[in-house]
Formats: C-alpha cells, structure tokens, sequence
C-alpha cells in the first residue's frame, strides 16, 4: 500500500475516534493523556463484549473496526510523540508501526484490549513500547 493512502486510511480512523470519544465526554488531542481516555472508553467497550448475550455480540469483523480505529488512534499517537523515524506501514494486512525496524502494532494491541479486557492495557502498551522504540533508535 502506498504512503501516501496509507496515511489518510489512518488519518481517516484517528478522526473517526476523536468523533466517538466525544460521545463519551471525552478531547483527544494526540497526548499521552488522551491515552488514558482512550483506554477508558476501551473499558467500556470491553466489558459491553464481556456480558453481551450471544444475539447482541458484535461480529468478529466488527470488533476488528474497533480495534482499527482506536488502535490507529493510539499508533498515530506514538508516532507524533515519538517522531521520526517512527512511521505506519502496511505489512501482510496489518497496519504496524516502524522504527529503524522495530516493529508495534497498535491496532493488534488494542484488539486484544477489548477481547481480553484490562490485562491488555492499552496505556500501559503506549508507555512501555514508545520507550523501547526511542532506545532502540538512539542506539540504532
């Protein structure tokens, strides 16, 4: 997939999420604050898929365009943050990140969130990796 398309499907998801944090009282503004409010509303999502019944279950597909979109709200996040060379790629049908080839995935990290619920932290995630990233480009 090109750059270029690449990043406006991920612009697109980001914008998608800063519309349904509003539904929830919620800003993003691409801070590592706005990942706290981010795995608040994941919570939510994830307790919603934990007592479900079995008719009102999203599909399988569905939880995957959660994932994406909230999972390209984190992402995107970590790469303003961290910044260059941090970027999005597109690899065997996953949108990763990449830094002088260490690879994240966000939206992966964010699927097992609302699957497995809070030992999956998305915060915790955002926190850890991003500092592991920015070493591993110091000593790169």
């Amino acid at each position: 997939m090109k750059c270029t398309r690449l990043n406006e499907i991920i612009e697109k998801n980001c914008s998608t999420a800063v519309e349904y944090a509003v539904s929830f009282g919620h800003t993003l503004d691409f801070t590592d604050a706005s990942i706290k409010k981010v795995e608040e509303i994941l919570d939510y999502y994830a307790n919603e898929l934990s007592t479900s019944s079995a008719d009102d279950k999203p599909t399988e597909n569905q939880v995957w365009s959660m994932a994406i979109i909230w999972g390209s709200y984190l992402g995107e996040t970590m790469v303003r943050n961290i910044g260059e060379p941090c970027k999005w790629i597109y690899e065997e049908g996953e949108y990763l990140l990449e830094a002088k080839e260490a690879i994240a995935n966000p939206v992966g990290k964010t699927y097992k969130r609302l699957i497995n619920g809070k030992e999956d932290n998305v915060y915790s995630f955002y926190d850890i990796i991003s500092l592991e990233i920015k070493k591993h480009i110091n000593a790169n």
